[in-house]
């Protein structure tokens, strides 16, 4: 019942969300001199902006280089358990290789 209702409910949230923006947006319109502000100060802005995307990229590429190493290695035990040399642990003259009895 609640995977039905689930849609309906976001729906609504959105809805919500949409009137919500849109009302405090309308209200709420700073005057011209804190948009000539924004525009004065936004050089520092991108400033800070690009320095917090280079540490962002700092970890976003060591998780990368393990993640690789990590698949890379998944992938090796892999090969060597399908296409390694395959031995019978055992010979008994009176079972073949998948221990069903020989025949003679």
């Amino acid at each position: 019942m609640f995977a039905f209702l689930q849609p309906l409910f976001l729906a609504l949230l959105g809805i919500a969300l949409f009137l919500y923006g849109i009302i405090h947006s309308v209200s709420g319109f700073p005057a011209s001199v804190v948009f000539n502000e924004v525009i004065s100060a936004l050089p520092a802005f991108l400033a800070v902006l690009l320095f917090s995307l280079g540490v962002l990229a700092v970890f976003v590429g060591v998780y990368l280089f393990f993640a690789g190493i990590r698949g890379v290695r998944r992938r090796l035990a892999e090969i060597r358990r399908n296409y390694g040399r395959r031995q019978p642990t055992h010979y008994d003259e009176d079972e073949d290789y998948y221990g069903e009895p020989a025949y003679r």
